[in-house]
């Protein structure tokens, strides 16, 4: 990504740990900062993502919902990371685009 020119941001139980350790907030730089966000599928329901989607800036911003390891839920079902379920609430709450919602792409290196 960043060889195309865009500032990747990932969120996950480690870099937050990290962020925190140097008293940073990757929550709020998300708001304004990066051009590509990449989100372990377990903070989609953390409060901090929803407070993110609730920010006027960032959801502007937004025009794609990228999903990766898409094959897990074909071979292990809703059962194997519940987390993967909390997609379509972060869907519907992002902003329109032309009066339809923003396309959703599934990506796996897995097929």
């Amino acid at each position: 990504m960043t060889g195309f020119g865009l500032r990747a941001m990932v969120i996950n139980a480690d870099t937050t740990a990290q962020a925190r350790a140097t008293k940073r907030n990757l929550w709020l730089e998300a708001r304004t900062d990066p051009g590509v966000i990449l989100l372990s599928p377990e903070e989609l329901g953390s409060r901090e993502c929803f407070q993110l989607l609730s920010n006027l800036a960032f959801s502007m911003r937004v025009c794609i919902l990228g999903i990766d390891e898409l094959h897990l839920l074909y071979w292990w079902g809703k059962s194997f990371r519940p987390a993967f379920q909390q997609i379509g609430v972060i869907r519907a709450r992002l902003p329109l685009r032309g009066g339809h919602p923003i396309p959703i792409m599934g990506t796996s290196a897995t097929l």
